[in-house]
């Protein structure tokens, strides 16, 4: 059995993180609510109802409609001339002047039985649309932080797999060395090489797993540039399990995000029947 002159690789030099920027979770977080399609998607149903709230306030005030007009009368004679009017009455027209006219109106409708559902409908709308916002924010806050923590959890498994991997290279020389002092036979040495083969092909699946979790920040965050997890973040450092009982995890799960927009969702579709029943009243 040959000599292997392989040794484990560098622990000490990031291949993986190599040309990209790292980025602490709190800003990643940050990028993702304000880039994310998702969330953009749903500030923009937000700003619609808003508007479709203002255009039902306006509704209750009055319409106000002016007139301006201008005429020349081309008569033929600059004395001017009459004529007969509809009613049997002389007109007379001057001729070569300008005749300007003007007016305005003002109406209002005093009582429409619809406008009062139709306002509160808007109102659920706008609160169902601010649900909304919020229940993707956190959604796409719970992506990047999965793919963030699968970064980390990637980067262990390759500082684990490089230890085995010394330890494998290890029992390997150590195998050789007693198989040319006849002290073991060759499957020993050939059993410690195929765990050398084992632990790189481990690192190597570590790695590959920490440029997938990158890659998605980078397509979570929207950034034009190659982003990686900070794994030198304090506040993933100082981050610590939170001990809750059953009772508490059921009424935090009760104002859940997705609990509260569905509630509001409800309250939208029951107002919008109102306002659609109101077509019926006189």
């Amino acid at each position: 059995i040959g000599q292997d002159s392989t040794t484990a690789p560098p622990s000490g030099i990031d291949s993986v993180a190599a040309g990209t920027k790292p980025l602490p979770l709190a800003q990643a977080i940050a990028l993702t609510r304000s880039n994310s399609p998702q969330t953009i998607a749903a500030r923009g149903a937000e700003q619609a109802n808003q508007a479709a709230l203002r255009a039902a306030y306006g509704s209750f005030l009055p319409s106000l409609s002016g007139s301006v007009g201008a005429t020349h009368p081309f008569t033929g004679a600059k004395g001017g001339t009459t004529y007969v009017n509809q009613n049997g009455e002389t007109v007379v027209v001057q001729g070569d002047r300008w005749v300007y006219s003007n007016g305005y109106s003002l109406n209002a409708q005093l009582l429409s039985l619809d406008r009062f559902p139709n306002l509160r409908a808007a109102k659920a709308d706008v609160q169902a649309a601010q649900q909304n916002t919020i229940s993707q924010s956190y959604c796409v806050a719970l992506s990047v932080e999965q793919e963030f923590f699968a970064a980390i959890a990637a980067h262990e498994s390759e500082d684990a797999a490089r230890t085995q991997l010394a330890e494998a290279l290890q029992q390997l020389d150590a195998s050789r060395r007693s198989v040319v002092a006849g002290a073991a036979i060759a499957s020993d040495s050939l059993t410690a090489t195929v765990q050398v083969a084992n632990a790189r092909v481990s690192i190597l699946t570590a790695q590959n797993d920490r440029r997938d979790a990158n890659a998605a920040i980078t397509r979570l965050t929207g950034s034009t540039l190659p982003l990686s997890a900070a794994l030198n973040d304090p506040a993933i450092l100082a981050l610590d399990t939170i001990q809750v009982d059953s009772a508490a995890v059921v009424a935090r799960a009760l104002v859940s995000p997705v609990v509260e927009q569905a509630r509001a969702q409800l309250t939208s579709a029951s107002a919008r029947r109102q306002a659609a029943r109101a077509q019926y009243f006189p």
